[in-house]
């Protein structure tokens, strides 16, 4: 399968780090975010890439140049204005044709995670999802008791103790049918929030596949994630293993 990164952001909420180079090349553990993601889809046999750049894409471009020196297949797409997180989608498909090797793979270039990419493209493909969203259950205790109160009598209810609430983030990884790719408009602005829901309306077939508490998934939305990433064991950590 193919993959796509998208990696054209400019990354505000990581300055001063990303005042010289793209969000995605900000080092953990000594290499860039984007060589992580890299090294992680080849140990999945995952070797032609292709990444969607924007915001000083040269700095990606000329250390990463064709891929060869970590072992995988590297092809570039430049994004001359921003294009969301699924607007590269129609200009790939029209500057390479990779859709029709089938499903592809397009993750956010700020995650780093230890997903079963296997696992993930066969629940796809089992349940003939036209996209597949990977889901993180995240836990969050509250600070406070939650006291439970009928509003028509003004009696208490219930007082439950610091509550741990469950709730699912998108994780920023996809699985993505061809079927979809002519729903994507060619050199606009598109996110998958809105490629999800015009598939939804039209009677597509959009599940999710749920990332373990066992499996490390993390998006680097600012300094705090880069430095809590930082001692995670990550599996790997050189582009030399």
């Amino acid at each position: 399968m193919n993959a796509i990164i998208l990696a054209g952001g400019e990354g505000k909420r990581m300055h001063p780090l990303t005042a010289d180079i793209p969000k995605p090349m900000v080092k953990l553990k000594g290499i860039p975010i984007l060589e992580h993601i890299i090294l992680r889809l080849k140990r999945w046999e995952i070797c032609n890439i292709y990444i969607s750049v924007g915001y000083k894409n040269n700095k990606i471009i000329d250390y990463f140049k064709d891929g060869k020196f970590l072992g995988v297949n590297i092809k570039y797409f430049i994004e001359d204005k921003p294009l969301g997180t699924a607007g590269c989608i129609a200009g790939i498909d029209y500057n390479y044709n990779i859709y029709k090797d089938g499903n592809f793979f397009l993750m956010n270039g700020d995650v780093v995670t230890s997903i079963d990419f296997f696992d993930f493209a066969y629940n796809s493909l089992y349940y003939k999802d036209d996209i597949t969203m990977a889901i993180k259950c995240l836990k969050e205790k509250k600070e406070f008791g939650i006291v439970n109160i009928n509003p028509d009598t003004r009696n208490v209810c219930s007082v439950i103790e610091r509550p741990t609430d469950i709730f699912c983030v998108n994780a920023g990884l996809y699985c993505i049918s061809p079927n979809v790719i002519d729903k994507v408009p060619l050199n606009q602005f598109y996110t998958m929030p809105e490629l999800i829901n015009f598939t939804i309306l039209e009677g597509g077939n959009v599940g999710m596949y749920n990332i373990g508490d066992d499996v490390l998934w993390k998006g680097i939305e600012n300094i705090n994630d880069l430095m809590e990433i930082e001692n995670e064991n990550i599996g790997y950590c050189s582009s030399q293993e």
